[in-house]
């Protein structure tokens, strides 16, 4: 068996409703064991609260993945590192078999200039 990491989607959303960051289409049969969210501003003004991600397939049965993770408000110096969200998990999934990966923002401010990475770990 063989452990692999694999970039689930990119998003600079600032929407604070679900919108489809990426449809990810999986490099092999096996099996999504975690999913780890990060998150960073582009500049000094940059504005990160709180971030989910919910991943859908098929193939997980109708069991969503969700994963959050918390900024620390405006990214002025001294910024705080944003802690990387994680989620392990068990899910079968097959190529050919897509997951919707959504991303929505938690927060009352106006999010301004994130960005996110969604990184998937498979086993196959």
């Amino acid at each position: 068996m063989a452990i692999y990491s694999d970039e689930l989607g990119l998003s600079e959303s600032v929407t604070t409703t679900y919108t489809t960051a990426n449809t990810y289409s999986p490099l092999t049969n096996g099996r999504l064991i975690g999913v780890r969210l990060y998150a960073c501003g582009d500049a000094a003004t940059s504005l990160i609260e709180g971030v989910e991600v919910r991943l859908e397939s098929v193939s997980f049965g109708g069991v969503p993945v969700t994963v959050m993770t918390a900024g620390a408000g405006i990214r002025t110096a001294p910024a705080q590192a944003i802690p990387v969200g994680s989620v392990n998990c068990d899910l079968p999934v097959r190529t050919g078999v897509n997951i919707s990966v959504q991303i929505r923002n938690v927060t009352d401010d106006t999010p301004v200039t994130p960005q996110f990475m969604i990184l998937g770990i498979f086993q196959a």
